[in-house]
C-alpha cells in the first residue's frame, strides 16, 4: 500500500468537502482517517479514485474562476462537458432546475461527475463515493432496473439524440449507510456524451426529492 496515495485521497476528499460546505452542505470527506475502504482497491482502482476526485474538484474551480457558484446546476454541467471534451443534444439541459439531479456515467456505468443535488441527497462520505462501486451503496425496485436497461441499450447501440425515459417515480435507498436515506426519483432523460463521433459516456438527469422520517419533503439532512 502507497502511503502517498492514502495521503493524497484523504487530502483531496477534505478539499472536496470544503468547496461542498462553501454551498451550505455538510458532506463528510471520510468515516476513518485510515480510510478502510480506499485500502480495499486495487493500486489501479486507487488511481482511478485519484483522478476522479482530481477531475470534480478541477471542475469545481473552473466554476469559482467564472464567478459562479456550484449550485448553478446548468454552469456547472456546462463545465463538467467542456472539461471531459463532450458534447450532446443540449435541448436535454433547457430548463435544467438546480434541485434535478444530474450524473455521468461511463459506458462501464461507473459515476463520472454529480451536481450539487446528488449531495443533497446523500448521506454517505467522499471516500463511500469515491471508493465503493454504486451497486453496494443503492437499492431499488428491480423491475425499474430491468427497464432502465432497455432504455440504456439504444445509447449503446449507437443513439446520439436525448433517450426520454417513461418511468413511473421510484425509491432509491441507501443500502450500507448508518441512516439509510430513501429519495423519490423521477428519471426523465438519458443524454448520449460524445467524444469523437462516438458515444463515450451519458448523462442521466432525474427529479429527487429526499424522503426522510424525521423531515419534511424536500428537505436536507445535509443542509448547514
Amino acid at each position: 500500500m502507497r502511503s502517498s496515495h492514502i495521503f493524497m485521497f484523504r487530502t483531496l476528499c477534505e478539499e472536496l468537502s470544503s468547496f461542498i460546505e462553501l454551498e451550505g452542505l455538510v458532506v463528510r470527506p471520510y468515516g476513518q482517517e485510515s480510510l478502510p475502504y480506499f485500502q480495499r482497491m486495487t493500486p489501479c482502482q486507487q488511481d482511478e479514485a485519484i483522478q476522479n476526485l482530481q477531475s470534480y474538484i478541477r471542475i469545481c474551480k473552473s466554476v469559482y474562476e467564472e464567478g459562479g457558484v456550484l449550485r448553478d446546476s446548468s454552469l456547472f454541467l456546462r463545465k463538467a462537458l467542456s472539461f471531459y471534451g463532450y458534447y450532446c443534444d443540449l435541448r436535454a439541459l433547457e430548463g435544467l432546475k438546480n434541485d434535478e439531479l444530474a450524473e455521468f456515467y461511463t459506458s462501464e456505468h461507473k459515476p463520472l461527475f454529480r451536481n450539487l443535488c446528488y449531495f443533497e441527497n446523500a448521506s454517505y462520505t467522499l471516500e463511500d463515493i469515491y471508493s465503493r462501486p454504486w451497486i453496494h451503496l443503492y437499492d431499488r425496485d428491480p423491475k425499474i432496473g430491468e427497464v432502465l436497461v432497455k432504455y440504456l441499450d439504444r445509447f449503446f447501440a449507437g443513439a446520439h439524440e436525448v433517450i426520454y425515459v417513461d418511468l413511473p417515480e421510484h425509491l432509491l435507498t441507501e443500502r450500507v449507510s448508518l441512516e439509510k436515506l430513501k429519495s423519490k426519483v423521477k428519471i426523465r432523460a438519458i443524454v448520449p456524451l460524445q467524444k469523437e463521433g462516438k458515444n463515450d459516456a451519458y448523462l442521466v438527469l432525474a427529479g429527487c426529492q429526499p424522503q426522510h422520517p424525521w423531515e419534511g419533503a424536500g428537505q436536507s439532512l445535509n443542509k448547514l
